[in-house]
């Protein structure tokens, strides 16, 4: 493969009231992996309500996406509207570690790349 197509997507959640990032790593994103990552959540505050606040991207979409949001009323969703990542304070999170870890850096090693980007 030629690694300059090699990709790695995050998954992140920034809560809002302690400043925490919780950050999952994937080779793709759709709704599988989105829903896995919503029960991730779930899992790791049992006794809370979660919000997120989540763009309107495809792989936040689907069946497996209702039906855990069916199966789980503490979670509720709500939706940004199109083209508007000034709203999305993850997309913020986002820019300052590009900035950090990976704008003019050299890193021959994607994996590492990648390490130093979810380690941020």
């Amino acid at each position: 493969m030629d690694a300059g197509r090699t990709q790695t997507h995050f998954y992140g959640t920034l809560n809002l009231l302690t400043g925490k990032e919780i950050v999952l790593g994937s080779e793709i994103m759709n709704a599988e992996v989105s829903a896995h990552y919503l029960q991730m959540r779930l899992d790791a505050v049992p006794a809370l309500s979660i919000l997120p606040f989540w763009d309107p991207a495809p792989w936040y979409l689907g069946k497996l996406i209702e039906k855990l949001l069916a199966e789980n009323p503490r979670l509720q969703l709500v939706r940004f509207p199109s083209a508007n990542p000034e709203l999305n304070q993850q997309e913020h999170v986002w820019k300052a570690t590009r900035k950090a870890a990976s704008h003019y850096h050299s890193e021959p090693h994607f994996g590492e790349l990648a390490n130093r980007f979810e380690k941020h």
